[in-house]
């Protein structure tokens, strides 16, 4: 799979019906533009959410869990919001108490997905000379994690961000996932199992 394969909305790439031709402009993702947290946790949790994510197919403005989630994010650490925290316009952060970055998440099904992205914010910051530390809330289950960007850690996020910029280059999206465990709670089931007999990969969330 090359950048430059072609590809035509109308072909059904992968099994992806229904894509829009605005899923294909040219030159985009654009090289350069900063990685977001999000992709960071999609592409944890499956590379082919990252790809539709990267070309605007943002399918989660709908989704019930997605909105659970955020419900759950608003509701929590009122008094913290203030100190919300924006990093040049491309990482914002829940909240900072005590020079530490916290995240809020509604629960912990997706954890190496949730300390990746906190990992990532904490690389971000010691790029810009701030080296700090992490915590993850679960309000609903009482539980909270510390994230230290270790070397272990940085090693991971590293592959990750070359994954995802790999995927920025590719036409066509990545196979589906085997783990349906994971698609049954994705926001971009139904429209990603559209297309019949396309190719199965291995992975998934890892707890």
């Amino acid at each position: 799979m090359t950048a430059n394969t072609a590809c035509s909305p109308t072909q059904s790439p992968r099994g992806v019906r229904g894509l829009p031709e605005e899923a294909f402009p040219q030159g985009f993702p654009v090289d350069g533009v900063a990685i977001r947290g999000t992709e960071v946790a999609y592409y944890a949790v499956c590379p082919r959410k990252c790809w539709l994510f990267q070309r605007r197919m943002e399918q989660e403005h709908g989704s019930d869990l997605v909105l659970l989630g955020r419900l759950t994010d608003e509701a929590s650490y009122q008094r913290e919001r203030p100190r919300s925290a924006d990093i040049e316009g491309f990482v914002r952060l829940d909240f900072t108490a005590g020079g530490i970055v916290h995240e809020v998440k509604h629960g912990p099904a997706m954890r190496r997905a949730h300390r990746l992205q906190v990992g990532y914010y904490l690389h971000v910051l010691r790029e810009r000379g701030v080296d700090t530390a992490g915590i993850l809330h679960y309000p609903r289950q009482r539980r909270r994690e510390q994230v230290l960007l270790t070397p272990e850690l940085e090693k991971e996020l590293r592959a990750v961000l070359a994954g995802i910029n790999r995927l920025r280059q590719d036409t066509l999206p990545p196979p589906r996932l085997k783990n349906n465990r994971v698609c049954r709670s994705c926001a971009y089931e139904e429209f990603c199992w559209a297309g019949a007999g396309e190719p199965l990969e291995e992975g998934g969330e890892s707890r």
